[in-house]
């Protein structure tokens, strides 16, 4: 058995510095909003691989007209249209899980790091990008639905647009959608939901809502990150000061650059250590 290497004598006192600057990292605000931060971005990639898989099924039936006949009218499998609808529950009700999950998240941290009228931005943002916004509501509200009423009735759209220079040359729409008049006998949903509603009609598109609530909901993620951090840039600076400080250290002991990273989510959890 081989013996351990042999710490050099400066090493000693190098391991109780970077134990100390360690502990010093630990307690400091910068550390607290980063792991807080680094939470609020799993959150946020739960409910991009939701959409992903999501987007996997419903999307190639909205798009290919292949796809969406060979599903909705197999002549080889007749069940096959029966089987895509129920697999459609569970990546939806985890889709829309994952929605509030965010939200959530993202209120707790603002809460925690947001104060004056840096919060009253923040607010402004949700308001003009979530509360005031009849699709958003919607979804929002739809996690709500599902785990508190009912699975939505899922059902397959085909309309037939005809061309100007004749038939031959029209189009055929094709969506996955869910039937609103059965939604509608929910008396919880908002005005802006009920908004939404009126504007899809009794078939609303799954596929453009989920899509554009996505889109809206990654791109508030980007700014709530960067609006955290502008609004607490001392407190993460002087927490990069000790990571630099430690990670020098570290390298000065072992000539190997094995670092803490300015961003705890990635390759070491939540915490330095």
């Amino acid at each position: 058995m081989s013996e351990p290497p042999e710490i050099p004598a400066h090493g000693e006192s190098i391991g109780v510095e970077i134990k100390s600057l360690r502990d010093q990292l630990t307690v400091s605000s910068g550390w607290g909003i980063m792991v807080d931060l680094a939470g609020v971005r799993r959150s946020r990639n739960v409910l991009q691989s939701n959409w992903f898989e999501l987007d996997t099924l419903i999307g190639p039936f909205k798009f290919d007209v292949q796809v969406a006949l060979d599903v909705f009218a197999n002549p080889v499998d007749p069940m096959r249209w029966e089987r895509f609808l129920n697999g459609l529950d569970a990546p939806l009700h985890n889709y829309v899980a994952a929605v509030k999950s965010l939200v959530d998240h993202q209120r707790i941290v603002s809460e925690t790091y947001l104060a004056g009228e840096n919060r009253d931005r923040y607010q402004d943002e949700v308001k003009r990008r979530f509360i005031n916004s009849p699709g958003s509501q919607f979804v929002q509200q739809l996690r709500d639905y599902l785990l508190h009423v009912r699975l939505p009735v899922t059902a397959g759209s085909f309309s037939f647009a005809r061309g100007t220079d004749g038939p031959e040359h029209g189009s055929v729409a094709h969506s996955i959608t869910l039937d609103v008049p059965s939604m509608m006998k929910w008396k919880k949903w908002n005005l802006r939901s009920r908004e939404y509603f009126k504007r899809s009609g009794d078939n609303l598109d799954l596929h453009e809502a989920l899509a554009i609530y996505y889109a809206d909901a990654d791109d508030f993620h980007n700014w709530f990150d960067r609006h955290i951090r502008e609004c607490n840039l001392d407190a993460i600076n002087e927490a990069q000061d000790l990571i630099d400080a430690h990670n020098a250290l570290v390298e000065r002991l072992t000539g190997e650059l094995v670092v803490l990273k300015s961003d705890p989510s990635i390759d070491q959890g939540v915490g330095p250590f």
